[in-house]
C-alpha cells in the first residue's frame, strides 16, 4: 500500500500541475508553442481557451477523481465502478502520452512528453494494485 500512495501522490502532483497549466492558457499565458503541437505562437485562440476549459479541464478532473477513487483514497461508494474506469484513465493517458512523443513541436515535447509518460506509468500501476 505504501508504494501506491507514492504513486497516488505523485500522479496528483503532475495531474495538478497539468491542469494549472491549462487554467493559465485559459487566462492567456502566452505558452502557445508548448500546447496543441505548438501551431500558435504566444497566446491560444480564445475558442481553443473555450474548449480547455469546457472539454479537456473536466476530462482531466474526472480522470483525478476515478484514480483516487481507485486506489482507495476517496468516495470508497464507486470502488467497484472504479475498477473498470480506471482503464479509460489509462487510454486516455495513453492518447495524450503519445500525442505529446509525435508532437511536432519540440519544446512541447522536451515540456510534455516526460510528465506525460510518468503519469501514464502511475496510472498504470495504479490499475494494476
Amino acid at each position: 500500500m505504501f508504494d501506491q500512495i507514492i504513486v497516488v501522490y505523485l500522479y496528483l502532483f503532475f495531474s495538478t500541475m497539468i491542469i494549472a497549466f491549462q487554467f493559465a492558457l485559459i487566462f492567456g499565458a502566452p505558452w502557445g508553442e508548448i500546447t496543441m503541437g505548438g501551431r500558435y505562437s504566444g497566446q491560444i485562440p480564445l475558442y481553443m481557451r473555450m474548449v480547455i476549459l469546457f472539454v479537456f479541464i473536466p476530462i482531466l478532473l474526472l480522470v483525478t477523481m476515478i484514480v483516487l477513487v481507485r486506489s482507495g483514497l476517496t468516495c470508497e461508494e464507486y470502488y467497484e465502478w472504479s475498477k473498470s474506469a480506471i482503464w479509460f484513465v489509462v487510454a486516455f493517458h495513453s492518447i495524450v502520452s503519445i500525442s505529446n512523443i509525435i508532437t511536432p513541436s519540440k519544446k512541447e515535447r522536451m515540456v510534455w512528453a516526460p510528465i506525460t509518460v510518468i503519469t501514464l506509468g502511475c496510472v498504470i500501476y495504479i490499475a494494476m494494485h
